[in-house]
This record gives C-alpha cells, sequence and structure tokens, in this order.
C-alpha cells in the first residue's frame, strides 16, 4: 500500500469547488477590513495600514508601467522587502502574526541594512 504524504492543506484546497474558494475569500476580506478599521486607533495599526496601502500603490505603478511596455523599476524588490518587512513588524505588534516567520525577517532586516 502506498501513502501519499503532500500538503494536506493544499489538497483541501484543490477540492474546493469555485462557490466555496470565493465564500472563504470574502470572509477572509470582511475581516480584513474590520481588522484594518478597528487597528486603525493604535499606533501600530496606523502603520499597518499606511504600509499597506503603499505596497498597493507599489503594485499599482507596476502595472502601469507593464501595460505601458515599461520594465520593472530597479528598486522595485527593495521596495517591496522593506513594505513587506514593515508590515511584518507591525503584524508581530498588533499580534496578528506570531515569531514562527522570524528568520525570514531577520534575513530581510540583514539584506535591507547592508543596502
Amino acid at each position: 500500500m502506498s501513502h501519499s504524504f503532500g500538503n494536506p492543506t493544499r489538497e483541501a484546497a484543490a477540492r474546493r469547488s469555485e462557490e466555496e474558494t470565493l465564500a472563504i475569500q470574502h470572509r477572509f476580506h470582511v475581516l480584513e477590513t474590520a481588522l484594518s478599521r478597528t487597528a486603525a486607533y493604535l499606533p501600530a495599526g496606523r502603520d499597518f495600514n499606511e504600509a499597506k496601502a503603499a505596497r498597493r500603490a507599489l503594485f499599482a505603478e507596476d502595472s502601469k508601467r507593464s501595460r505601458a511596455g515599461l520594465s520593472r523599476r530597479g528598486d522595485f524588490d527593495l521596495r517591496f522587502d522593506r513594505l513587506q518587512l514593515r508590515i511584518y513588524s507591525d503584524e508581530l505588534a498588533l499580534g496578528l502574526t506570531c515569531a514562527g516567520l522570524a528568520p525570514e525577517a531577520r534575513r530581510l532586516a540583514r539584506i535591507l541594512g547592508t543596502s
């Protein structure tokens, strides 16, 4: 008998219907919106919302450049990494994530510190 030890979360997601996936995405969006509004009363929450808005603006700028036939700006990755680190730090401050991804955050901080 052969056993497959794949990623159970990914396998469960693959079995979901499009309707179930859309319902989950909708619930997540509602929770994320409520969280952003609630967190806005805290300094880390305001910074969290500002960093997420800056990340959306970065992607919008990149999309606009792409539609115009231009390549990605040379500093895109650096700007993105800085925003990701800022968002991660704010998530930690707000208790939205655990320190389990701290090695990745430390790697980013080390890279950005030498840039």
